[in-house]
């Protein structure tokens, strides 16, 4: 059906193994035909154990997610699905993000100096890219970095417009939302369904230092000039430690969001998974006293009458976030120390931005 294509090698999809080949070489190589066969036949492949072992715990995987929107395509000669990760170009340095991801990061550790801390796909692989792209295309992800800053994504965009693809084409770009590229957002606009995945991982100032140096303010205003486009929009949560910190007052700010959504005639969906790494920020790690208060949020947001909208799998992550929290505690200082030591890095004061810093603490 289709590929990742990323400056970390080419996949599967993105949550799978990535592999040290050209698109070309990876497209027409023997990998996809493996897995193909794999599943024809109902066995599970390696390259796809993360999605089965999601399965097996009763979470939503990706593989479900991808099959429930994709499983009407069959196999053409040139891919109907392509996902895209070209460069860490990135204005924000989230708490769970790393240099691989975000430039900004980068410039914060030093890695990538030589290349201005911007890491790209080889130019070879983005014009392999540029041959198996035609009128057979349906999906098209583009993620980061900053997708709306990139102009190697503006450039692909213009060649699909150009070539006649875009008017059956859906787009999905995954977005921080903390800055408006106009011009970005105009080309868009030529293609037959566009969806933002808007990362927003928690309210007010703990997002702020979550996803550093984005203001909430500016996101709240994206927000709503997003609503009054063509745009379909769905917010994409990140849910580690941090976001926990007032998880209440974020639920009441998605629930609002959603009916002025409503308003303007649009949908909101909401969309959450479990940061895995780095490991600190698992929810294992959150502080006793911060547990408690997380569980109390859920708790008091299912009793009560602002519940979410199209929100089937962050009912489901709800519901298995209360498990997890009360599973035998485990040391919260791995995620104490990780916090405090970006808090050092960028001269930040944790007061400011997480609630009740030192009385949560273990």
């Amino acid at each position: 059906m289709g590929f990742f294509s990323s400056h970390r090698g080419s996949a599967l999809c993105c949550q799978s193994d990535k592999h040290n080949v050209s698109p070309l070489d990876f497209w027409n190589g023997s990998i996809q035909q493996e897995v193909r066969t794999a599943m024809a036949n109902g066995q599970e492949h390696d390259l796809c154990k993360g999605c089965y072992q999601s399965e097996r715990r009763g979470d939503a995987s990706f593989r479900q997610i991808y099959n429930s929107s994709l499983g009407h395509l069959t196999k053409k000669e040139m891919p109907q699905w392509i996902d895209l990760d070209w460069s860490n170009f990135c204005n924000l340095k989230c708490v769970m993000c790393d240099a691989s991801r975000s430039s900004t990061w980068a410039k914060e550790t030093g890695e990538y100096s030589d290349t201005n801390f911007i890491r790209q796909t080889p130019q070879q692989h983005i014009d392999e890219v540029y041959q198996l792209s035609s009128t057979n295309l349906r999906y098209l992800n583009l993620q980061g970095g900053e997708p709306s800053m990139m102009k190697e994504y503006d450039d692909y965009l213009q060649h699909l417009i150009d070539i006649g693809a875009s008017k059956n084409c859906e787009v999905t770009v995954v977005t921080n939302l903390s800055n408006i590229n106009k011009q970005f957002y105009k080309r868009l606009e030529q293609f037959k369904l566009i969806k933002l995945s808007v990362s927003i991982d928690s309210y007010g100032l703990a997002n702020n230092f979550i996803r550093y140096p984005s203001k909430f303010d500016f996101l709240k205003r994206n927000m709503l000039w997003i609503k009054d486009t063509p745009l379909q929009v769905a917010v994409s949560i990140a849910f580690q430690v941090t976001s926990m910190f007032n998880l209440d007052s974020f639920l009441v700010w998605l629930y609002d969001m959603q009916h002025l959504f409503r308003l303007a005639g649009k949908t909101l969906d909401i969309q959450l998974q479990l940061v895995k790494s780095p490991s600190a920020l698992n929810i294992q790690h959150a502080p006793i006293k911060l547990k408690q208060r997380c569980i109390e949020h859920i708790k008091q947001y299912h009793r009560g009458n602002k519940r979410l909208k199209s929100a089937a799998v962050l009912e489901i992550r709800l519901l298995h976030i209360l498990k997890e929290l009360q599973k035998p505690h485990v040391t919260s200082q791995p995620f104490v120390d990780y916090v405090n030591s970006i808090a050092n890095t960028r001269g930040l004061d944790l007061h400011n931005y997480l609630d009740d810093w030192d009385l949560i603490q273990d």
